[in-house]
């Protein structure tokens, strides 16, 4: 087999590992800007509930007489922010190891 017809296909794959890079990265960087505005997003909430509400301060249960946190209106926003940003996150470290092994592969 002539050997130039090799390097064809050689330059055809690294092509399309590159093709595949560009891709995950474009991806990389549209989830790490959902990070950024779900992580901004909880920063402002907490910011918002320390200054205007007593959710920091626990207040002290009649029945009980225990202290407890105080719900905030926002806690169930929070929460989906949490769990959102953690799953973006891993999403992130799976994405940034397959981009590590095509690097790898280059």
């Amino acid at each position: 087999m002539p050997h130039h017809l090799n390097d064809t296909k050689y330059l055809e794959e690294i092509d399309k590992k590159i093709e595949a890079k560009k891709e995950l990265e474009k991806v990389i960087s549209q989830l790490e800007e959902e990070l950024k505005a779900s992580e901004d997003r909880l920063r402002k909430i907490e910011e918002f509930e320390k200054e205007y509400f007593n959710y920091y301060r626990p207040i002290k249960d009649p029945k009980t007489g225990k202290y407890v946190p105080v719900r905030s209106p926002y806690d169930e926003e929070k929460k989906r922010l949490a769990a959102w940003i953690e799953e973006i996150k891993n999403e992130l470290v799976l994405l940034e190891e397959k981009v590590s092994e095509i690097n790898r592969s280059l």
